[in-house]
Formats: C-alpha cells, structure tokens, sequence
C-alpha cells in the first residue's frame, strides 16, 4: 500500500488483518502488516476473506484500548493489557450517557464462505446442500 490514505473509505484485500476475525483451528492467522496499513488508513469499510473459520463480521473503534488489546491473544502486554482495556472498556460505558465517540470506527467483513477446502479426491468439500458440492480441483481454479 502506501500514498495517501485520506480518500480510502473501502478497502478489500485477500487475507484479514492480525487480531481479527483470522482465527482458524485456533490459531490466529492474519497478517501484522495489514493491520498497520489498516491503524494508518481507518477505512469505513474493510472487506476480506480468506480465512474461512474468522467468517464475520466485526465493528472496530480505533482508539488507545484497541491498540492495547490487539496485544493480549499474543501475550504482548499481559496483565497491563486487562486492567487497561477493562477500565477502557468502563470509560465507554460511562461515555454512551455523555458525549459521542467521535473515534474513527471501520467496519469489517470477512466474506469467506463457511466450510470449503478441497478433499482428497479433488472435490470441493462443502457443507451439506451447498450448491459448489460438484466442482472440482483443476489447475486453473
């Protein structure tokens, strides 16, 4: 990426970013640089797929409390990174009977179909009644 971000207000990539909805067999899965390009443009709208287990959809106020919690699936910050976002997480709920958030917020979209994955046999594994039950694994797919 790079340039400048002020016009982006929709942004679509392949893969997730790190921390959010890329979790797949427990692992998280999304990439780090991504999410940094994400915290630099705060698109409205960030739409992606990719990671078929993170399928979903997830609103993200881009503030101090996020950057802390971004941290704790990896155990970047520790008990800090808790405390920090739970009284964040008060200052909120005190801030909805006062002010408006007027933190940039973006929207995000992992768009993945549930299920999928080829089979050893070459066919598209699909949950049952899936209308893709019959495509096959060629090279150009």
């Amino acid at each position: 990426m790079g340039g400048d971000p002020s016009n982006t207000d929709t942004l679509i990539t392949h893969t997730p970013p790190a921390y959010h909805l890329d979790v797949e067999n427990k692992k998280h899965l999304g990439c780090l640089g991504l999410l940094d390009e994400i915290w630099r443009i705060k698109p409205q709208l960030h739409v992606f797929g990719h990671i078929h287990g993170g399928r979903g959809v997830e609103r993200v106020t881009w503030g101090f409390e996020q950057r802390v919690f971004e941290g704790i699936p990896y155990g970047e910050k520790g008990w800090f990174a808790v405390i920090t976002v739970f009284c964040g997480l008060i200052v909120k709920v005190l801030s909805l009977f006062g002010r408006h958030n007027k933190q940039p917020q973006t929207i995000l979209v992992n768009a993945a179909s549930k299920g999928g994955g080829f089979q050893e046999d070459g066919r598209w594994k699909t949950e049952r009644g899936s209308r893709c039950r019959h495509m096959t694994h060629s090279s150009g797919f």
